[in-house]
């Protein structure tokens, strides 16, 4: 979903910072899918779970100049990868899936944590996967 609404906003260069866990590696996964078909440009940045290379991936990042950036990792790592980014003047729309906690955003960025989006992730309605799937295309 978060691909078709970048997609609808006319974004044609997004950025996806994954931490190399599950969650940024398949989620990296689904969004390529996801961006199939759409003239979208992504830059994928795979970081380290300790971040040792996190100021190569900011860079990266500044470099490709997105208009959109993905955040996929957990809170702790996630709030550090923001930070950095925005303390390196990077401007762009910051996107987060709900494992991010926002009072931990707000704790460790104050106002700089305004206007970050965190998106809740469900089973696609389509497939009706789970029983509470099909109450989200009502």
């Amino acid at each position: 979903m978060l691909a078709r609404h970048l997609d609808s906003l006319w974004q044609k260069n997004i950025a996806v910072v994954a931490i190399n866990l599950p969650i940024g590696n398949e989620g990296t996964a689904s969004l390529e899918k996801a961006l199939a078909g759409t003239l979208i440009k992504l830059t994928k940045v795979k970081v380290a779970q300790d971040l040792a290379d996190l100021d190569k991936a900011i860079d990266t990042v500044r470099a490709a100049n997105p208009q959109a950036t993905l955040i996929l990792s957990p809170t702790g790592p996630g709030v550090k990868i923001i930070k950095k980014m925005l303390d390196g003047g990077i401007s762009t729309q910051i996107y987060c899936l709900s494992v991010m906690s926002s009072q931990n955003l707000f704790a460790a960025l104050g106002d700089k944590s305004r206007g970050i989006a965190i998106t809740q992730t469900v089973p696609p309605s389509g497939g009706q996967s789970s029983a509470s799937a099909g109450s989200f295309s009502a």
